[in-house]
């Protein structure tokens, strides 16, 4: 209401300025315009100085995929390691890091500019490229000189034979703890928020991939294949027989080459861009959208570990402050920023079940979806800023934006019924989709009903043997019997 009122105060004074000095006399009955104009510039010049009141971000979240690594498949010459991250790669997060710093530090202030671990978080799947990925990003938002230096009389030299060399080295270092001020930012290992859909669910993965790695029936893509074929010499027979997810392999190949500098032809990039249907057709309708039981698509049960991860961010960063352990225990300060990396399936699978965008092409390396918890400063109600890339970025009530994570996120039943799900032998997909779980029940309702019929067998033995020693105790001899 404030800024509302000052803004009008100032659109008021600028129309008194534009009268000229006699009209503005005539009509305030005021005898000296010009000095009712000099007053009228001053306060002018003194509401515009006046800080305007802007809304506040209490908390952000950022999901990014991993950077540039190298393809499933690739030529034998280029000796590289499969799936490892590239140094375009490396490069890609470390400015995704300064962009991130320059935008919660220098520009919004969410967070202190030194490292501080009760701020921010990082948290990354288990898979290397997507650890290292981490690791770059926080080095750009913590970049050189932002370290910890050390204390004036603290112990540094560790027990070690080279213990002679630790004055040299330390005299080189300065008081920084680490070359140049660099920060040491800890990367966890998150149990189930990024981690992969194959880890997490690996034979719902297996058998919807085994169901579904068949042989392109669309003679309209022979065409591509062969051309797939060429690009990667491959015998005629394989290229004719060629599967999406090897088609979608190659395509990988082919865009990694690109990153790399190994393929900059024109034709190359043609070819790539033709081959995104080949890449639609398998990760939507052959994986992510295949539907599993009660009708919910594997993206969904994909998104479903994250989407409660963000939510327990939010209402942290509304409470202001969160608890670790039980309710009698100390409470810690919220944290301000989180920083999550993984794969590109989940990235996929957020932007299809909460905004309905399914991508014709693959998210690109390093792409980042950024959620954004804002306060009104007039009203004081919160509302969530959702940003990916440069091609989203849009609001939502923030009742309105827990309504949209309840919605797709499955309960932990359901969950858990189906990400161990497994492709039935004869029903295949749909309604005699069968269960892991079914088939455990049943093998542990018969372990456990064999051992009960063998603990009350040994029992049964143990307890006649022992009546018949009694009974032999009781009975005496014959040549005693006898001799009476």
């Amino acid at each position: 209401m404030f800024v509302c009122v000052c803004r009008l105060l100032v659109c008021a004074m600028f129309i008194a300025i534009k009268i000229q000095p006699i009209k503005l006399a005539l009509l305030l009955n005021v005898k000296y315009a010009a000095t009712m104009k000099s007053a009228v510039l001053f306060l002018t010049l003194l509401i515009l100085l006046t800080p305007v009141l802007s809304d506040e971000l209490v908390y952000a979240l950022e999901y990014s995929r991993h950077g540039a690594r190298y393809p499933r498949y690739a030529h034998l010459s280029w000796n590289l390691l499969p799936m490892g991250l590239t140094s375009a790669g490396m490069r890609q997060h470390y400015l995704l890091g300064r962009a991130l710093r320059r935008r919660y530090v220098d520009d919004l202030h969410l967070i202190s500019p030194v490292y501080n671990p009760e701020e921010v978080a990082v948290y990354a799947s288990g898979i290397p490229r997507c650890i290292a990925s981490a690791e770059a990003q926080v080095q750009g938002l913590y970049p050189h000189g932002t370290g910890r230096n050390l204390t004036a009389d603290g112990v540094v030299d560790p027990p070690n034979p080279d213990y002679e060399r630790f004055a040299d080295w330390s005299r080189e270092m300065g008081p920084n703890s680490l070359p140049h001020g660099l920060s040491d930012i800890p990367v966890r290992i998150s149990a189930r928020a990024v981690t992969s859909p194959e880890s997490l669910c690996p034979k719902m993965m297996k058998a919807v991939e085994k169901s579904q790695d068949k042989r392109d029936s669309n003679s309209a893509h022979r065409t591509l294949y062969q051309e797939l074929g060429h690009e990667f010499d491959l015998p005629a027979a394989q290229a004719a027989n060629m599967t999406l997810q090897k088609a979608s392999e190659l395509r990988d190949a082919l865009i990694v080459g690109v990153y790399e500098g190994r393929f900059d032809d024109a034709h190359t990039k043609d070819l790539i861009n033709r081959t995104s249907v080949l890449y639609y057709m398998w990760k939507y309708e052959s994986l992510l959208g295949v539907q599993l039981q009660e009708g919910v698509n594997v993206s969904r049960v994909v998104v479903t570990p994250f989407l409660r991860r963000i939510k327990k961010g939010l209402l942290r960063a509304l409470d202001g402050k969160e608890r670790n352990g039980p309710k009698n225990t100390k409470m810690q300060p919220r944290r301000k920023l989180e920083i999550f990396t993984g794969s590109d399936t989940l990235m996929q699978s957020l932007l299809k079940e909460l905004f309905g965008i399914a991508r014709a092409d693959v998210c690109p390396f390093a792409s980042t979806l950024l959620l954004e918890l804002y306060r009104n400063a007039s009203s004081g109600q919160f509302y969530v800023r959702v940003m990916y890339n440069l091609e989203l970025n849009t609001t939502f009530a923030l009742k309105e934006f827990i309504q949209l994570l309840d919605r797709d996120d499955l309960d932990p039943e359901t969950y858990g019924r189906l990400c161990t799900a497994v492709v039935g032998e004869e029903s295949g997909l749909g309604p005699g989709f069968e269960a892991t779980w079914r088939k455990v029940a049943l093998y542990t309702s018969v372990i456990v009903g064999a051992a009960l019929l063998c603990v009350v067998g040994i029992c049964f033995l143990m307890r006649r043997r022992k009546n018949a020693f009694a009974h032999q105790e009781l009975e005496p001899p014959m040549t005693e019997v006898q001799n009476r």
